[in-house]
């Protein structure tokens, strides 16, 4: 099923909002983008939505563009990457999240979360402690 421009922009200004909210208490003000450009032609996502992470995303061959946003709880300056090509990955994926904050915190995908964010579904993990906290990280992928 693909992502319609009506569907995406509901989805974009809700994500958008509840990353806001959640941030008020801190310094962040915007979700931020993930992954880059592996090339190739990334397959579409079967359900989901999501915001469109700009110039690095991929292009699939229904010449929407395939991206991937983060949104971090209590962010100050941390920030994921995920290389669209990770999301083929049949083994999990440990992510820094420093950004760039003086500390750092990791989230560890697996298998499943990978082949769900490819699919379209938003994926939620708890980062590591550091500095006596941690985060929730929400990644969604989609084409849009």
């Amino acid at each position: 099923m693909e992502l319609g421009r009506r569907k995406f922009v509901e989805l974009t200004i809700l994500f958008s909002a509840a990353s806001l909210i959640s941030a008020c208490s801190d310094d962040a003000t915007n979700p931020t983008p993930s992954g880059n450009d592996a090339g190739g032609t990334p397959p579409k996502p079967d359900a989901g939505g999501g915001n469109d992470a700009g110039s690095d995303a991929g292009t699939d061959s229904g010449g929407g563009t395939f991206a991937c946003r983060s949104s971090i709880t209590e962010n100050h300056a941390h920030s994921v990457m995920i290389p669209i090509a990770d999301l083929s990955s049949t083994s999990a994926k440990v992510y820094s999240i420093k950004g760039t904050s003086p500390h750092d915190h990791e989230i560890t995908l697996e298998a499943q979360d990978l082949a769900d964010l490819k699919a379209g579904i938003s994926v939620k993990k708890a980062s590591t402690f550091a500095d006596t906290h941690n985060h929730d990280v929400t990644i969604l992928c989609a084409t849009i």
